[in-house]
């Protein structure tokens, strides 16, 4: 298991649309990278498979999950679908 500070990465809109924002919060994931070809995504929890085989199906590939803390998670999630949403609106 490997942890990251989520505030070390700034996920693009094309790794944000891999996983819609109510999924995202649903499970709860942070898409972070997807620069190796598998998408790279931050939950708040312990990373088991459970988890990994569901992030797993609902993108249809690769997956890799990392551990991060919740107090860094929501507020990221809100973040950054908000600039999604803001910048899909203009």
């Amino acid at each position: 298991n490997y942890t990251v500070r989520v505030g070390n990465f700034r996920p693009t809109y094309e790794v944000l649309g891999r996983v819609d924002e109510a999924t995202a919060r649903s499970l709860p994931v942070l898409p972070l990278d997807d620069a190796s070809g598998a998408l790279l995504v931050a939950h708040p929890g312990p990373v088991d498979d459970r988890i990994v085989t569901t992030v797993r199906a609902v993108v249809s590939d690769a997956a890799v999950v990392v551990g991060a803390a919740w107090d860094e998670i929501v507020p990221a999630l809100n973040a950054v679908y908000a600039t999604a949403r803001a910048r899909s609106e203009l």
